[in-house]
């Protein structure tokens, strides 16, 4: 584990419709750094998004995040954007990311804890989870990722498409609703974004402003777990899962 560990992951196993998807993995996320998780379909790659955002359950293991004093102040350290876009088509691009705005906003920096670190998610019996290794020390403060949220339009402006702020979400195209899901990530800054094929259906330009603000993100000290076919444009590490053809 590293000093500046914003993640851990101990021995995490995962089984789904009784077929073990992911076993005994065990890696750490540094401020400032990028995990690429690669792999052909079915090697578990949204599934290891999904269980560190909390939306699975685990088998066995551990995740630990740093910055949380209880498990909800875990979860509200992660920023879990899946291959969905999770619009509601009736209502405007803005109306959209005022409720997501509204659905994940940040609680008061004296709510978020004193910056301790501790386990998450424990899903190993305590026999087991006994012999696993303790939690990395406390990470540097996050307490600046609080105040940094912007308002939807000004979450636009970044990707480029503050235009569409009124106009119903059924009538964008498959990349502006890409875009429109990704302005979500500005909406509630948190420092450790995940991301399950953020780059589906964007176009060359697209991809450019993504890559550009995912840099700016890890820049001032937050951390990505992206599962992606394609390359992000920016220094990572990556763990490739394998996977069924």
């Amino acid at each position: 584990m590293i000093d500046s560990a914003l993640l851990a992951v101990d021995a995490l196993t995962v089984e789904r419709g009784g077929r073990i998807v992911l076993s005994d993995l065990t890696f750490s996320l540094g401020t400032g750094e990028v995990l690429l998780v690669t792999g052909r379909n079915g090697a578990g790659k949204s599934t290891l998004l999904r269980t560190l955002a909390g939306l699975l359950p685990m088998q066995s293991g551990r995740i630990v995040f740093a910055d949380a004093s209880d498990e909800v102040r875990g979860v509200e350290t992660v920023h879990y954007l899946g291959y969905e876009d999770a619009l509601k088509p009736s209502l405007t691009v803005g109306e959209n990311l005022t409720f997501w705005a509204a659905m994940l906003g940040p609680s008061s920096p004296a709510e978020r804890g004193s910056g301790t670190t501790r386990s998450v998610v424990e899903g190993a019996p305590p026999e087991v989870a006994a012999d696993l290794p303790p939690p990395p020390p406390p990470a540097v403060p996050l307490s600046r990722f609080a105040r940094e949220d912007l308002s939807p339009r000004d979450a636009l402006t970044a990707f480029g498409i503050a235009r569409l702020l009124d106009l119903p979400a059924a009538y964008l195209s498959a990349g502006q609703k890409r875009r429109v899901a990704l302005a979500r990530l500005l909406l509630t800054p948190r420092p450790i974004w995940l991301l399950d094929e953020p780059l589906i259906a964007l176009d060359v330009g697209a991809q450019q402003t993504l890559t550009a603000i995912m840099a700016a993100h890890v820049a001032k000290g937050g951390a990505i777990v992206a599962a992606s076919h394609a390359p992000l444009g920016l220094p990572c590490r990556s763990i490739d899962l394998g996977g069924l053809a």
